[in-house]
This record gives structure tokens, sequence and C-alpha cells, in this order.
């Protein structure tokens, strides 16, 4: 299972969803028990290995959201 919402993330990042969709996909993998931790040290680790930019960003950009830096409408945690 953890793999499967690792590549879902990844699937996320790289289509240049909107910020509404990552943080539904967020939500749901609150429901499902992972940690904020966990998605912290994944999206950190990602970051590290980004390719560019544009993907670097959009990583902070999810990050911004797991650590409540941003609107209550994308608030997760």
């Amino acid at each position: 299972m953890e793999t499967n919402w690792k590549l879902d993330f990844d699937v996320q990042l790289q289509s240049a969803s909107a910020l509404s969709e990552i943080t539904k996909l967020l939500r749901l993998l609150k429901e499902r028990g992972i940690s904020r931790d966990e998605i912290r040290e994944y999206l950190n680790s990602l970051r590290l290995n980004s390719p560019n930019e544009k993907n670097e960003d959009r990583i902070l950009e999810a990050l911004d959201i797991v650590e409540g830096f941003c609107s209550s409408d994308y608030q997760v945690w």
C-alpha cells in the first residue's frame, strides 16, 4: 500500500494537477493513516532528486499544504 500512495503522489505532481487535487489526495492519505511526517519525508526526498525547477516548485507547493502554510481551503492537518 505504501508504494501505491507514493506513486499516486508522483502522478499528481508530474501531471501539474490543481492544488485542490493535491489537497484531496493529502486528505485521503490522512484518512488512510499516512502521517504528515511520512508525507513530508517523501516530498523532501523527491525535492532532492527533482529534475528541474518547475518540478521542485510543485513539490514545495505540496509541502506548504502539508505544513499548513496555505489558505484554509487547502488545510489538511
